[in-house]
């Protein structure tokens, strides 16, 4: 078995769609060597709805499929993303409340 191996990744540029409910769309793909459970190769699309909000799709091919659950050569996969901001980048501004209103003397 062979436990070293190369890891590479490459994106195409966006394609921009602008369609209600998609925003763009974009080719991906990606590597991993060695003879082993993580060898694999496969491509893709990401489909963007909005800035944080995708869909990856495509299909991973097995370079030793012997090693894989019921000896598949490949398999489709699908990977939802949806980005969460934790923490404001900034301070929430601190309100204060409007001085009280006065009738005079």
């Amino acid at each position: 078995m062979n436990r070293s191996g190369f890891m590479g990744a490459i994106s195409a540029p966006d394609i921009n769609v602008n369609i209600p409910g998609l925003k763009k769309i974009v080719p991906v793909a990606d590597i991993q060597t060695g003879k082993n459970a993580f060898g694999a190769a496969g491509f893709g699309l990401y489909f963007y709805f909005t800035d944080t909000i995708d869909l990856l799709t495509g299909p991973v091919f097995f370079f030793d499929k012997a090693l894989q659950p019921g000896s598949s050569s490949f398999l489709w996969t699908v990977q939802l993303d949806i980005d969460v901001t934790l923490f404001a980048s900034e301070p929430a501004p601190v309100l204060t409340p409007p001085a009280a209103a006065s009738n005079g003397p």
